[in-house]
């Protein structure tokens, strides 16, 4: 790969490649002690694996939608979210 394919490949995708090497070390890491917590459950390990992979699938997705059109399209519903109170100090997220 050419140094400048390289660039045009992270500016078009908008990825930051330490923060994601740094996510991915952290997952990886969490994804071991899980493991070992669970006593080595594969079933366990195998959902949360692809749970995490559909996580950073939508990461990646979400990455390529310009930072202009959240503020213009996603405020209103972090604001309907905010307010929405469950009593007690609590937060209704999505109900």
């Amino acid at each position: 790969m050419s140094n400048r394919f390289r660039k045009v490949f992270w500016k078009v995708f908008s990825l930051d490649l330490w923060l994601l090497l740094g996510l991915f070390a952290i997952t990886g890491y969490g994804l071991l002690v899980l493991y070992s917590a669970s006593g080595g459950s594969e079933k366990m390990f195998t959902n949360r694996v692809v749970q995490v992979s559909l996580g950073l699938g939508i990461m990646f997705v979400m990455a390529m939608i310009p930072p202009r059109t959240y503020k213009a399209n996603f405020a209103p519903l972090f604001v309907c979210g905010h307010y929405r109170d469950a009593g007690n100090g609590g937060c209704v997220w999505g109900n």
